[in-house]
């Protein structure tokens, strides 16, 4: 009986990494993306040894207060202490963007930083370009959250530095506008605006060793995409506000 039950127990699970794989898998589903190769593994080994010790006190059925489980909480604050200590200063970024598809594209024709393009009337291939940059920026933000790379709170702190410079430019741009030093072109006071602004930025890194540019452009092409609904918006026309709620109400009386 004692050996059916045991038997009963096993689970067989074909999909599990091989033996070889395992350190490997691990270094991803962690993030420890290191050039030393050395200190990667002196992380791995340190929460290793860690996971075994948690591992024998929940195993340990003698000891009638042994630990339970262990929370997803008390694992990722785990990690980020023993990364911390050796200082991670990059993260994974793919070094080559493919280009989007139509029906990527498309997907994206209804966002508010598209129709902030659009009010600087600009032409398809540079609407598309801004869409790459928001596109990778986005996808690649996505995937830093979802496996625990970054933490909110370094993403807000990027997204504040990245606004900080938009001010300034935006500020200085617009009210150069309002003084009239573009006369009534408003649309070119726009573009200087976008193109002044990603410049201001693109030296901005969230770490250290993240070096493509992309990921400040296309994070602060996300911010103006959330213009309709921040109390501090993000945008390239003098009079953007105004025009995006002019858009949304035409939108609301033809639905």
């Amino acid at each position: 009986m004692v050996r059916e039950a045991l038997v009963g127990q096993i689970v067989v699970d074909d999909l599990a990494p091989r033996v070889s794989e395992v350190d490997s898998k691990l270094r991803e589903v962690i993030g420890v993306w290191k050039t030393d190769q050395g200190q990667s593994q002196e992380i791995l080994e340190e929460l290793k040894g860690w996971w075994w010790g948690v591992s024998k006190e929940m195993l340990d059925r003698s000891n009638p207060s042994r630990r339970e489980a262990v929370s997803a909480e008390e694992l990722r604050t785990k990690i980020d202490y023993v990364m911390s200590k050796y200082a991670q200063t990059s993260l994974p970024i793919s070094d080559r963007l493919e280009r989007l598809t139509e029906d990527e594209v498309a997907r994206y024709k209804d966002r508010v930083f598209v129709a902030q393009l659009q009010l600087l009337k600009l032409g398809r291939r540079s609407i598309r370009f801004h869409l790459g940059e928001y596109h990778h920026a986005w996808t690649h933000r996505s995937r830093w959250l979802h496996r625990h790379y970054v933490a909110p709170s370094e993403l807000d702190q990027f997204e504040s530095d990245l606004r900080r410079e938009w001010e300034q430019v935006f500020s200085k741009l617009a009210d150069a506008f309002d003084a009239g030093k573009y006369g009534d072109d408003a649309v070119k006071a726009g573009v200087d605006i976008l193109d002044k602004a990603m410049a201001a930025v693109e030296t901005l890194r969230l770490r250290p060793q993240v070096e493509k540019r992309w990921v400040a452009r296309g994070t602060l092409h996300a911010l103006a995409d959330l213009a309709t609904q921040d109390d501090e918006p993000v945008g390239w026309h003098p009079d953007f506000e105004n025009l995006l709620s002019q858009s949304s109400d035409t939108a609301d009386r033809e639905e």
